[in-house]
């Protein structure tokens, strides 16, 4: 009897000193993992960081921790689509994880994905009052003229984040929107506290200065800005409309040379002759020779820089051309094509994000442009943004209403939408032209 005592005495000495816990007091090392996320933002030492994400890892690999410390680390190392993968399964694994949340949020923000990052953002936000999070929401509500809830992110933003300019300036914008001048002026200088060579700020203040009719003010102010940026364009061109206005025609003159318009530049019908296709050779190679000589007498012409990009995309050479593009967008302009073969080239390279800006500012100049929307169209489908691309596509059908495959990609985005009503007017246009389509009868 005495062994047997003893033999059980070392089996459960044993048991406890292997971490047996006999079914009492276990913790969950996802819920533990959990908890260690939330320790990650606050953490200034990396090397502490790096230790705690690995054991999060070991932890709880497949869960929403793990997933959540996999999307920091792609995010890292610039992989952001697969960062939003993980962030994704991250969220479906914990359905409460604002982290997450706002993380997922702020990287469609960055991917111009407003829509969603919007819903994340909103949702992190619900119990987490991160100022980036503000920061984000107030600029979507701001860009949608949603001006009253733009000012109090961006003041709940103002409180933490005192050295970010953008702060301050988007909320001056939004005290400017809403006829609140001094406010906003005490906000564009708190932008300038933060940042001295601030251009939105300076600007800002002149353009204030200039609905008050305070000229000198808003030159002062403009050649305050001038000293940190002297070369943006924005405020030469801004000092020139002021000296036009005081009469002074040698100043307004040199500021617009320096903004890259000149009176007698860009845009003239002698200029345009003395550059026109019967001066080209129809060898490309002599032909890109001879423009990019005219540039160099001739540095302020968008003209030149449209033709030389034409010439660079007809004969394949996508980046030259890219580059020349962008040198006439950024010498203003107005030819629509520009910022559409600018946006297709952008597009081939998947350079989605700046392609949309392209076409953007082609609708801008030619609102009817047909190409444009249908480019737009497919790229906010694409992504998912259902609305922005039916209302392209609607564009587009306006101006082109013998498309079927556009009624056919409408009616899918409607189908999936749950707007069925929607959905069967598109598909029955679409089978007026093609009545035997399986997809459409089904």
């Amino acid at each position: 009897m005495q062994k047997l005592l003893t033999y059980l005495v070392l089996f459960c000495a044993t048991l406890l000193l292997t971490g047996f816990s006999w079914g009492f007091g276990s913790d969950d090392p996802c819920r533990k993992a959990l908890e260690l996320t939330g320790t990650l933002e606050s953490m200034r030492d990396e090397v502490q960081a790096r230790q705690t994400e690995a054991k999060i890892l070991s932890l709880c690999p497949d869960g929403g921790a793990g997933h959540y410390v996999s999307a920091l680390q792609l995010e890292r190392v610039g992989n952001l689509d697969g960062a939003i993968s993980e962030y994704r399964k991250a969220l479906q694994q914990e359905k409460a994880f604002p982290l997450a949340n706002g993380k997922l949020g702020l990287l469609y923000a960055q991917k111009g994905m407003n829509d969603e990052a919007s819903v994340e953002l909103a949702r992190a936000l619900s119990s987490l009052p991160n100022p980036a999070y503000h920061k984000a929401m107030a600029r979507f509500l701001a860009e949608r003229k949603v001006y009253p809830l733009a000012i109090y992110h961006y003041s709940e933003a103002a409180r933490e984040l005192t050295r970010d300019a953008a702060v301050f300036n988007g909320l001056a914008d939004a005290y400017a929107a809403t006829g609140q001048p001094e406010k906003a002026l005490e906000e564009y200088r708190r932008a300038l506290v933060a940042d001295p060579d601030s251009v939105a700020a300076h600007i800002g203040i002149a353009s204030i200065h200039l609905a008050r009719n305070e000229q000198d003010k808003a030159l002062e102010t403009l050649k305050t800005a001038e000293t940190g940026n002297p070369q943006n364009r924005e405020i030469h061109l801004m000092m020139a409309a002021i000296y036009e206005k005081k009469g002074d025609a040698k100043s307004a003159e040199y500021q617009y040379l320096l903004g890259g318009k000149p009176k007698t530049a860009t845009g003239t019908a002698p200029q345009q002759k003395a550059m026109g296709d019967e001066t080209l050779t129809g060898d490309p190679s002599k032909d890109i020779e001879t423009i990019n000589i005219a540039i160099k007498n001739n540095p302020t012409s968008a003209i030149l820089y449209e033709k030389l990009g034409n010439l660079y995309r007809s004969g394949g050479k996508d980046g030259e051309a890219i580059t020349a593009y962008k040198e006439a967008a950024h010498l203003n302009s107005t030819n629509h094509e520009v910022y559409l073969n600018l946006g297709i080239l952008l597009e081939k390279r998947s350079l989605l994000d700046e392609a949309v800006v392209a076409y953007k500012q082609a609708l801008r100049i030619k609102p009817d442009s047909a190409d444009a929307h249908l480019r737009l169209a497919d790229l906010r489908n694409s992504r998912g943004l259902y609305q922005e691309a039916v209302t392209h596509y609607a564009e587009f059908l306006k101006l082109k209403p013998d498309s079927p495959d556009i009624q056919l990609k409408l009616a899918r985005i409607f189908a999936r939408n749950k707007e069925n009503g929607l959905a069967i007017d598109a598909y029955l246009v679409f089978l007026k032209h093609s009545p035997d389509n399986v997809e459409a009868n089904r």
